[in-house]
This record gives C-alpha cells, sequence and structure tokens, in this order.
C-alpha cells in the first residue's frame, strides 16, 4: 500500500527542484552576509528583499504546480504572498528597512521555518528517508528566529547579522533538503 500512495504522489511531485533553488540562494545570501557582518547590515535590507522575494516566486509557482499532499499548498501560497510583499517592501524603502530589519527577519523566517518543518513532519509520517534533516534543520531555523525576534538589543547589530546569516544557511539547507527529499519520492 505505501508503493501504491509513492507511485501515485510521485507523478505529481515534479517540481522538487524549486526548493533546492531557493536554499541554493538562501545559503549563498548567508554566506555572503558572513564574510561581512558589520558592512552587511546596511545592504541586508536589499539583499533580504530579494531573497525574499524569489522566494515567494518560486514557492507561489511550487504551490500552483505541484499536486502533491507533500506540499501544502493552502499554507504556501499564503507564504508565498507574504514573502513577495515582504520582499517588495525591503527593496523599496531601504531606512524603514534597515530600522525593522530584525523583527521583518524574525517574523518571516519564524514562519517559513514552521511550514517548512510541517511539510518534515508529513514526510517523516509517510516514510521517506532522512525526512529528519529537514525537521532538525526547521527547528534550527526557528530557534534562530526567535532569538532574533526576541533579543536583538542585547545580542548587538553584529549579532543579529551573523545570526541572520547563520539562519538564511540553515533555512538554504532546510530546503535543499526537502527538495532532495521530494525528488527521492519522485524517484519510488
Amino acid at each position: 500500500m505505501a508503493n501504491e500512495i509513492y507511485e501515485s504522489e510521485s507523478a505529481q511531485v515534479k517540481y522538487w527542484w524549486l526548493s533546492v533553488l531557493v536554499g541554493i540562494a538562501s545559503l549563498v545570501v548567508g554566506f555572503l552576509i558572513l564574510v561581512n557582518p558589520i558592512e552587511s547590515y546596511f545592504v541586508m535590507a536589499m539583499w533580504l528583499g530579494i531573497v525574499i522575494l524569489f522566494t515567494g516566486v518560486f514557492s507561489l509557482v511550487e504551490a500552483f504546480t505541484s499536486h502533491s499532499r507533500y506540499v501544502r499548498r493552502g499554507w504556501l501560497v499564503l507564504a508565498s504572498i507574504c514573502d513577495i510583499i515582504i520582499g517588495i517592501v525591503l527593496m523599496l524603502n531601504f531606512l524603514l528597512s534597515v530600522a525593522i530589519i530584525p523583527v521583518l527577519f524574525g517574523i518571516w523566517l519564524l514562519y517559513r521555518g514552521f511550514v517548512t518543518l510541517a511539510q518534515g513532519i508529513t514526510l517523516r509520517s509517510s516514510g521517506v528517508r532522512d525526512a529528519g534533516w529537514v525537521i532538525f534543520s526547521s527547528v534550527v531555523v526557528i530557534a534562530i528566529s526567535l532569538a532574533v525576534l526576541f533579543v536583538p538589543e542585547i545580542i548587538g547589530v553584529a549579532a543579529v547579522v551573523i545570526f541572520v546569516a547563520i539562519a538564511l544557511m540553515a533555512y538554504g539547507i532546510s530546503r535543499i533538503s526537502l527538495g532532495f527529499r521530494l525528488a527521492t519520492v519522485d524517484e519510488k
């Protein structure tokens, strides 16, 4: 019976690679921020705006093109629309972005962490091998987002930037892991 489920789902999980692209983009931006943490704070709004906008666009495509039960369509559409709006706001209003970047980023990352966690739990409950990596990296993203949200003034600008870089890289890893897990479902 499990093989029948996988066979029927595998025809529907076509665009697993979109998750991998989002993950790679997040990893690259996280690494760029980590290389220059202090200087990056002022340009981070533009980078985050770009990443969040592309995340929203790719996720929206994923939501409308995949009919898999592994892709939680309603939540993904909502997150994608929020990503597109937040990305545009961050790109167009630099001063506002610099002032509220920890809060916006923390909220965005917290929501994204929970969406990816739900997808990881669905994969694990369906018996997909190594789905624990999706769950683990999502929990790391959630923990970092909570730190950014609740103690940005205590940990300082440099630490917020470093947390943002690490969180983006963890999010990237979770999205890449999710994409490859979906690809293994597609192969069965």
